[in-house]
């Protein structure tokens, strides 16, 4: 009897284990997909604030403090910022600039995972094209 209850015990911490693994890998791939579209809809906006205000806007995709900094391009005005995921971090530093009439250089940002593995490749496409994330 004493055999059987201990036995269950072993199942049901198994089970548990498994289960709250399994929703904690889930829940690191929708805090990376949200990150994402959080980050092309700051994209766009501010390809669009560039086009409408004539002025370039700088991208500083930070890899210190899990930080996209978003500026003027000659000053500090107008500036937000949003954060990355700790799952995730860009390969280095990038500075994007977005002209007075909202075009960028294609250029491609991986993003690696906690052990340095390319997890994600940002393809920002040349001009008003915006970017696409491929999975790795």
């Amino acid at each position: 009897m004493a055999e059987s209850i201990i036995g269950l015990m072993i199942f049901s911490m198994i089970i548990g284990l498994t289960v709250s693994l399994g929703v904690g890998i889930k829940n690191q791939h929708l805090d990376s997909k949200t990150f994402f579209e959080e980050y092309n809809r700051c994209f766009k906006s501010a390809q669009n604030r560039s086009l409408l205000n004539h002025k370039k806007i700088k991208i500083q995709v930070n890899r210190k403090n899990h930080e996209i900094k978003f500026c003027d391009f000659y000053s500090d005005k107008n500036n937000f910022t949003i954060s990355y995921p700790e799952i995730i971090q860009p390969n280095k530093y990038q500075e994007i600039i977005i002209t007075e009439g909202g075009f960028t250089s294609p250029r491609t940002i991986h993003w690696l995972d906690k052990n340095g593995n390319i997890k994600y490749s940002q393809k920002i496409q040349l001009g008003w094209g915006g970017f696409v994330v491929e999975k790795n």
